[in-house]
């Protein structure tokens, strides 16, 4: 068994009826009429959503660990290597 493009989306409105719970209120009123579906749309391609972003190419922060009372510490040295351009 297979289903036409408009029984499918036909379907799908009567699910999302449903879902946002307009069901009763539509049996009542509306049974009658026909489901009126919208124009298929595709999905997105899967390129649309590997696009670059625009990002400078050097962000500047501060980091407080760096000038405050655990600067010495040895984890503040790993966040410092950790921070350096190019490391990874």
């Amino acid at each position: 068994m297979s289903w036409s493009k408009t029984g499918a989306l036909s379907l799908l409105k009567i699910k999302e009826t449903v879902i946002n719970g307009e069901w009763d209120n539509w049996w009542e009123t509306e049974r009658e009429r026909n489901i009126k579906v919208s124009k298929y749309k595709p999905p997105l391609p899967a390129a649309c959503f590997k696009k670059e972003t625009e990002s400078s190419p050097l962000i500047e922060v501060t980091i407080p660990a760096f000038i405050g009372p655990d600067q010495d510490k040895p984890w503040v040295g790993v966040l410092r290597k950790l921070t350096e351009v190019g490391y990874y």
